[in-house]
């Protein structure tokens, strides 16, 4: 890692706030909060219901707690369901899951387990996942389409497009995010921070990618960012399988992994392109370590695996991507607004 310089104007005012998601839902007084849980003992048995009776249009938060245990619902935070905060008992304790997908035939929009859809939304201390498997395809476990989105200690478990960053600005922070083939994949702009990806098996013959962004248009600031991260293999995963960082959902696919760490392998070439041409995307990756990491290599698919400096490595921050954080911040999220904490 490089060493950050306060005379370098590319990285100033750039702080990391020192507070979690928890300050935010202790702030929430008791008339705004609810509880949910299985066994009868809370406000409501199902994440769906206490969702539905949640007020509508608001701006100030409203706190659905989530009991632990096993949730086999699909939900749906609606638009007009705005500054709704999302929480469970932790990681791997709350657990929202379910299992459609392509393969059977609800298609990649429809077979979220969690869609999210209103504005200034907060995921805490969750396990979302979407059991379908590598045989059925698409299959999203988690699907954001709004702007102003934060996740943070969440879990999000799936295989073939497990995390739709559809429309909008969302933030992530150590999260941990587990698929196959493009299992990242959206229109979003969206930063992963101090977040843990995992490359899991798909079927036999096919190749990991964990970004697709779908950029459409050169002047759109949209795109991917994987920021102090660490991209890892789960145990089943086979040393023949061949592994990409990301590869163009829209012509114009904008995707960067800066300061992580790779205990994963990845194919030399790095990106795989699927539409357009090098000229047409903008990849790259700043100050990576551990495996395969390079500065600059020419894949075998003509692909550039570009090395970025410091001032074109800024442009995939909170800052340049998240329009300066401030908002994360009044959530209590930690975040890191330029490239160093």
């Amino acid at each position: 890692m490089q060493n950050h310089n306060p005379a370098d104007n590319t990285d100033t005012e750039n702080p990391i706030t020192q507070a979690t998601a928890g300050a935010i839902i202790e702030s929430v007084p008791a008339s705004r909060r609810v509880r949910v849980a299985k066994d009868g003992s809370g406000n409501f048995t199902t994440i769906n219901d206490a969702v539905k009776n949640a007020p509508l249009n608001q701006n100030a938060y409203f706190l659905i707690y989530v009991d632990e245990g096993k949730y086999e619902e699909y939900v749906l935070i609606s638009s007009d369901r705005a500054y709704l905060i999302l929480a469970g008992a932790g990681e791997g304790k709350t657990i929202i899951t379910g299992n459609r997908s392509t393969g059977t035939g609800w298609g990649t929009y429809y077979s979220s387990t969690v869609a999210v859809e209103a504005e200034n939304f907060i995921g805490f201390n969750l396990t979302i996942e979407n059991t379908a498997g590598p045989e059925n395809s698409q299959a999203v476990a988690l699907r954001t389409s709004a702007s102003f989105s934060a996740f943070d200690q969440c879990t999000i478990l799936g295989f073939q497009d497990t995390l739709f960053v559809h429309i909008g600005y969302q933030f992530f922070r150590q999260c941990t995010i587990a698929g196959t083939i493009d299992f990242i994949f959206g229109y979003s702009s969206v930063v992963f921070q101090n977040c843990i990806f995992i490359l899991r098996q798909p079927l036999e013959g096919q190749s990991n990618v964990i970004t697709a962004s779908g950029r459409n248009c050169t002047t759109d600031l949209t795109g991917i960012s994987i920021h102090m991260s660490s991209i890892m293999s789960a145990p089943e995963l086979k040393n023949t399988t061949v592994s990409y960082l990301g590869r163009p959902w829209g012509n114009y696919a904008r995707s960067a992994f800066l300061l992580s760490n790779f205990k994963a392998s990845i194919d030399p070439s790095r990106w795989y392109i699927m539409n357009g041409s090098p000229a047409d995307v903008e990849f790259g990756e700043f100050d990576n370590s551990g495996l395969g990491t390079r500065a600059s290599v020419l894949g075998n698919n003509g692909t550039l695996d570009h090395k970025l400096d410091r001032n074109s490595a800024y442009q995939f921050t909170v800052d340049r991507m998240l329009m300066g954080g401030n908002w994360i911040g009044n959530m209590t999220v930690p975040y890191t607004k330029g490239l160093f904490p």
